[in-house]
């Protein structure tokens, strides 16, 4: 394969780009332009294993067209990147990615040994929005130290080397590489060990800034709290969104498409293509302070705008190094250390605001390529001590971090600046720390558990999608696709087929569990009734307050009250609940998901309430919502429709507005009906002590109302920690309604009045059923201490833990059960059939 650049041919891309979005935000009276990929993300895979007792590994050995850009060889390393266009909605990145990484390389995957991932990181954080997810892969020893293999319609080599050897010959400069490759190959071989050397001086200013700004050294929790932290409306506010841009509107950025190997590709350059980023640190007191910047940046913004729902959650926040690109007289400076040392001087001043001098300076490693696949940048990396003794302030955003809190941190993933974490990997020996040590060891049993766990993607888009033929259409919706990663972040993904109208309604009002009922309807129906389910199921339910003395009624053996008539304060209360819920779910069903996705109207035979308002010529939302509640709630026909020619002269629609005027009544009837069970359902207390309903209506009513603002609110990505939770969650939900049924069981089978029943009743109650609900509360305090430590969606050791104690948790739940019916088996208060049958049932019933 010929290094010459003349056959990549290249022009400037003028006009919008195919494969690249061209964004651009405004700050301040600045634009910032940021460079985005069809698919954001690109897993980075090093292929490893053990020959001779050295560690080699795989790498990529491919020509790109940035490198036509700026006049290099075309050849160049850099990890086996797969990129993620062919992951559908489910965002399963497992499968996919070992179909991909199979195919393409054609060696066998080590099932015994162990994956290594490690947290995702930004290609370049100031004009992309790419993240890279990296993973060393074991595999067994290839046939050979170099493999032809195909794909994007050229021809590229795997070359297998010893990992040591190949870091020395990346970072001397050898080879033409991504940055990506450096960084990877010094996690995977670690820290060498460092000479023992004498504590270093105090860097001069050092122990004075620190005394004198001491709010400004932060540990790694602060780190995490700014990270995490959601972007406040004020924040938020001091960014707009410009519309995308062409090639031609570009000015920070420049775009081309260059021809090699028989096709076109974009490439952007951002400035001069050259930069500097600069990881400055102060020494005191024996210690490692780096001086590193908090901010949120406008590439992470223009992701989440572009981020599908289910894709990696990712704060807008960032911990940066000091990066800066370079002028052309700037490029100048790089050869020499002195005139590399006096530029770096004067930029991190400008950046600070005061002047600060650098004692000494460390390249990391030779200028390597942030994202070869779209971006000509070439990023040159130091590591520098400074003397701030003339520095009396610093910026607001600017913070110190000791080298162990900052390694703690890029160990949890909380840090997303790949120069960050590949200069603390070079200086690991010396500062004695080592980010990713336990990243590099674990069982490897519960690291592919980990592992499948974390890149399986939804299990809630995977039934849905074989559900019903519309869910693909609805899960377009944002609304609705926000509102299927909420519920199985809070509610669980156990999907239910109830046979009858009484469990399906048992699911849908006491467990929220999800579920899909087969109505023997055209499938596409049940589809949009689900959706209108799965809304309530969200907004949760409300129900009356316990009765009074649950226990005294219990164990006396008296009949179940007759149910109050549906009237009163009381009554009131309860319909004003259920009313506000059922408009909300219906709003939704009604208009929402039609205005986020129009074509749905074509499966429902008659004029949607959406269609009707557009022909009105009515599309903003909260006028929609005033018709729809005159409509529904108070059952009038808004003047606003009258005044229509639309309304007017139109049959369907005036047919249409009629009967959702019916609404009220339905509703009522169906709470009226509701009130009846709610009121004559003893055991509803329980169900209010595990939060399974909601027994204050104004609170209940509050929420209902805040619902859409939540979910509009709501970040995209999904995290399969907090989805577990929600699993286990659901296992509590329906251990409490076990309790309950064996309540109703014994107090079935000892029914007389008489004192030896009422005693039975009573021990039982106390013996057996309140010890059981004891032990539930003592699991649901660890399922809710066990959500809090979930912050993000990396595959990190800290995460791992989680994840294990998570699945210890969901198994204590489940043994809960057998223990159960166990106790309630010793009382001889059950037959055998009846112990049996409910040791085994799925449903609640």
């Amino acid at each position: 394969m010929s290094s010459s650049t003349p056959e990549a041919a290249r022009e400037v891309l003028s006009g919008t780009p195919s494969f690249l979005t061209f964004g651009a935000w405004e700050a301040e009276g600045t634009v910032f332009e940021v460079a985005s990929r069809r698919r954001l993300d690109t897993r980075q895979v090093i292929p490893y294993f053990e020959h001779l007792g050295r560690l080699h590994v795989g790498v990529l050995q491919r020509r790109r067209a940035s490198r036509a850009l700026r006049g290099a060889p075309l050849l160049g390393l850099e990890p086996i990147g797969i990129d993620f266009g062919g992951v559908d909605e489910t965002g399963d990145i497992l499968e996919y990615g070992r179909s991909v990484f199979n195919a393409r390389t054609r060696v066998p995957i080590d099932e015994q040994r162990l994956k290594v991932p490690l947290p995702s990181y930004a290609r370049s954080i100031g004009y992309l929005t790419e993240l890279t997810l990296p993973l060393f892969l074991a595999i067994h020893p290839p046939s050979s130290p170099e493999i032809d293999v195909e794909w994007d319609g050229a021809r590229h080599r795997l070359l297998f080397r010893p990992a040591d050897a190949l870091l020395n010959e990346v970072e001397a400069g050898v080879h033409p590489h991504s940055e990506d490759l450096l960084l990877l190959l010094r996690a995977l071989l670690g820290p060498v060990t460092a000479p023992a050397r004498p504590p270093p001086e105090d860097s001069p200013g050092a122990r004075a800034l620190i005394e004198r700004e001491p709010t400004r050294v932060w540990d790694v929790e602060r780190l995490a709290a700014f990270v995490e932290r959601a972007l406040d409306a004020q924040t938020a506010a001091g960014f707009r969104r410009r519309p995308p841009l062409t090639g031609a509107e570009l000015r920070f950025l420049h775009a081309h498409r260059v021809h090699l190997d028989g096709q076109w590709w974009e490439v952007v350059t951002p400035g001069t293509g050259q930069s500097l980023t600069v990881l400055p640190f102060v020494r005191h007191g024996g210690e490692t302070y780096f001086v590193l910047w908090s901010e949120t940046r406008v590439a992470a913004l223009e992701r989440r705008v572009l981020q599908p729902l289910y894709d990696l959650p990712m704060h807008p926040r960032y911990v940066n190094a000091t990066g800066f690109f370079l002028t052309q007289a700037e490029t100048r400076a790089l050869p020499s250390d002195t005139a590399l040392q006096e530029l770096v001087a004067r930029r991190l001043g400008s950046a600070l605001g005061q002047p600060v001098g650098v004692r000494s300076l460390r390249r990391l490693g030779a200028g390597a390529e942030p994202a070869p696949a779209v971006s000509a940048e070439v990023r040159h990396r130091v590591a520098c001590e400074l003397d701030v003794s003339e520095l009396r302030t610093l910026p607001d955003e600017v913070f110190l971090i000791r080298a162990a809190e900052l390694s703690r941190a890029v160990a949890e993933g909380r840090v997303r600046d790949p120069v960050i974490v590949s200069g603390l990997l070079t200086l690991g020996a010396e500062l004695a720390v080592d980010p990713f040590r336990e990243a590099r060891t674990a069982p490897v049993e519960s690291r592919l558990g980990f592992l499948d766990t974390m890149t399986h993607g939804s299990t809630v888009q995977r039934r849905l999608k074989t559900y019903s033929s519309i869910e693909q259409e609805q899960l377009q919706a944002p609304t609705y696709a926000r509102l299927m990663t909420l519920l199985q972040h809070e509610y669980g993904v156990r999907v239910a087929y109830p046979q009858n109208e009484a469990d399906r309604s048992f699911f849908k009002a006491a467990f929220r569990v999800f579920m899909a009922a087969d109505r023997g309807e055209n499938r596409a129906l049940q589809g949009l009734h689900w959706s209108h389910d799965a809304f309530h199921f969200a907004l949760g339910n409300h129900t009356l307050p316990p009765p009074a003395d649950f226990e005294r009624w219990y164990v006396e053996g008296e009949p179940v009250p007759p149910a109050p008539p549906p009237e009163g304060p009381a009554f009131e209360q309860y319909a004003r609940a259920l009313k506000s819920s059922e408009d909300e779910a219906t709003f939704f069903s009604f208009w929402t998901l039609y205005q986020e996705v129009p074509s749905l109207a074509r499966y429902v035979g008659s004029l949607t309430f959406h269609e009707a308002l557009r022909d009105m010529g009515i599309t903003e939302r909260a006028t929609s919502r005033s018709l729809f509640d005159a409509l529904t709630v108070r059952a009038e026909i808004p003047t606003e429709a009258e005044r229509s020619e639309a309304y007017r002269s139109r049959k369907d629609i005036r047919d249409l507005f009629e009967y959702m005027r019916g609404f009220r009544d339905y509703h009522l009837k169906d709470i009226r009906e509701a009130w009846k069970y709610a009121t004559r359902d003893m055991y509803r207390g329980f169900f209010l002590r595990f939060g399974l309903y909601s027994g204050e209506a104004d609170a209940y009513v509050h929420g209902v109302k805040a619902f859409q603002a939540r979910l509009d609110a709501y970040p995209p990505g999904l995290n399969p920690l907090l989805a577990q939770c929600a699993d286990v969650r659901v296992a509590l939900a329906l251990r409490v309604y076990d309790g309950t049924k064996a309540l109703r069981l014994v107090r079935t089978t000892q029914a007389d009045t008489q004192e030896t029943a009422r005693q039975r009743r009573r021990e039982f109650l106390h013996s057996v059923v309140e010890p059981y609900f004891a032990a539930l509360e003592e699991q649901h305090r660890a399922l809710e201490a066990l959500r809090a430590r979930v912050r993000n969606a990396e595959m990190v050791p800290l995460n791992e833990y989680t994840h294990a104690d998570i699945q210890a948790l969901a198994a204590t739940v489940e043994t809960l059960r057998g223990r159960l019916w166990d106790d309630v088996e010793r009382t001889g208060l059950l037959t055998a059939e009846a112990l049996a049958s409910e040791r085994t049932r799925e449903l609640p019933r």
